[in-house]
């Protein structure tokens, strides 16, 4: 018993001793692709919808990405990004719990909390949909 409860531990201690924090990073090879973690808006035909403007905060407040997207009408075909690895340096290695929120013609239509992590190279996903419905 004892002996697995040693192993255990030990086991423990060695997971826990990978975690990555910032010093971690030093010279790293990373891939040279850009990776973004969006979602997609539509409305409850399945169409893509067009949003005026977006804005991405984080759980303090700060805004990360504040855009007009009305300049370009249907070319995202209803995804937004919520982050991407140029927000690196902006984001934690831990959660970070970022917001999502939406507007058309003047009214705000979404609003959506993402869980979002990264490590020395890129951001991911951990939680939040894929694709959000709006009317």
């Amino acid at each position: 018993m004892i002996k697995n409860t040693t192993l255990f531990l030990a086991l423990l201690l060695s997971i826990a001793s990978c975690q990555e924090d910032e010093s971690d990073c030093g010279p790293t090879a990373c891939t040279f692709d850009f990776r973004s973690v969006s979602v997609r808006i539509v409305d409850r035909f399945g169409n893509p919808v067009d949003l005026d403007r977006t804005e991405v905060s984080d759980q303090l407040g700060t805004t990360l990405t504040s855009v007009s997207v009305s300049t370009f009408p249907q070319s995202n075909n209803g995804y937004y990004v919520i982050a991407d690895d140029g927000h690196k340096n902006e984001l934690r290695f831990d959660l970070n719990l970022l917001l999502f929120k939406g507007w058309k013609d003047g009214k705000k239509v979404v609003q959506q909390e993402f869980a979002i992590s990264r490590d020395c190279c890129h951001v991911g996903k951990l939680d939040g949909p894929d694709q959000i419905i709006i009317d």
